[in-house]
């Protein structure tokens, strides 16, 4: 995951900001 908040770069899971 990028990390970016509600950053739709990969559509793997909604919250990529988390991860």
């Amino acid at each position: 995951m990028r990390g970016g908040g509600m950053w739709a770069v990969e559509p793997v899971l909604p919250n990529n900001g988390i991860q």
